[in-house]
């Protein structure tokens, strides 16, 4: 008996505002590009001019943008909480904490939290303001967060401290973290831009590192049903190919997704370069596929992208 195998992958994307200036020293933990091998935390923190502690570690399968990230590992022995900050010099005035995170669904987190502390010249606590957030999703997909906290004694204020912190149960996994921001003002996004588009950068196949990431990456344990490989590139070295061959799973999908440039990418790039990729692999359709994007109070004019001829 013929067994039919059928491929579904969605791509997509969020738009982020334009941001304002990131305040922060190393806000995508890529320097020192050294000291990521062995489980010494404090080694592979030095020189980052970020304070970590706990089993909080730094790896380039972590970034979520450049070429490292830091990230909370979940299977080691001892304490299950740690943390990072960074200290800036401020007078009062109203800033945003933002950071990406992603939550591999093996992590058993059973706190979060996304915090401002405002300090004295002698670092004695004068406020601190908590995020909402006391949970990240376990899809293993990259979800940015952050808080907004005002203080207005600039008489007292010497310091503002950005604080990420996390407790977890050790069961296996990571939470990772990467291109944090601090930034004056009320919040206005995180960080925008289509990274890595032609899929040359990545680990063990996998999407770590890659700058891309898939619900299916932890969900198919027979064979992964997709590839970086030289056969699916149009451009670079490499790209992503989707296997339509494999017999282990009847149906599966597969979604991949990245934020993309205001302003620069339009809705457009992304259908032409789907269509370009089903084309490359001497794949059929079964109808063409589209992107829009819907936004509240904008006419159709504001968000439709420009045709092709």
């Amino acid at each position: 008996m013929k067994r039919f195998l059928a491929l579904c992958a969605v791509f997509s994307a969020v738009i982020i505002p334009t941001m304002a200036a990131n305040l922060l020293v190393n806000p995508s933990f890529n320097s020192p590009d050294t000291n990521f091998e062995g489980d010494d935390a404090a080694a592979q923190w030095e020189g980052t001019d970020w304070t970590r502690w706990g089993n909080c570690f730094r790896q380039r399968w972590a970034a979520h943008s450049g070429h490292a990230g830091g990230y909370f590992r979940g299977w080691s022995e001892g304490t299950n909480g740690a943390g990072v900050y960074q200290n800036m010099s401020a007078t009062g005035g109203t800033y945003t904490f933002t950071i990406w995170l992603r939550r591999e669904p093996a992590f058993s987190l059973n706190q979060i939290d996304l915090k401002i502390e405002w300090l004295d010249a002698d670092t004695n606590y004068l406020q601190t303001t908590f995020g909402t957030y006391k949970s990240v999703p376990g899809d293993g997909l990259w979800h940015p967060v952050y808080v907004t906290s005002t203080y207005t004694n600039t008489a007292t204020a010497s310091w503002v401290r950005p604080v990420l912190y996390g407790n977890w149960t050790n069961a296996g996994g990571s939470l990772l973290f990467d291109d944090a921001q601090l930034y004056s003002g009320t919040y206005t996004g995180a960080t925008p831009g289509l990274l890595n588009p032609s899929f040359e950068f990545y680990t063990t196949n996998d999407f770590r590192c890659s700058q891309w990431t898939a619900s299916g990456d932890s969900y198919y344990p027979l064979e992964n049903p997709w590839e970086f490989s030289d056969w699916p590139a149009r451009a670079g070295s490499l790209g992503l190919g989707l296997r339509g061959w494999l017999t282990q799973y009847p149906v599966y999908t597969v979604t991949v997704s990245q934020v993309v440039t205001p302003g620069v990418t339009t809705t457009s790039d992304l259908v032409w370069w789907w269509r370009q990729q089903v084309n490359d692999l001497g794949l059929g359709t079964w109808f063409q596929p589209s992107i829009s994007v819907q936004r509240r109070g904008a006419s159709a004019a504001h968000v439709t992208a420009p045709q092709r001829g």
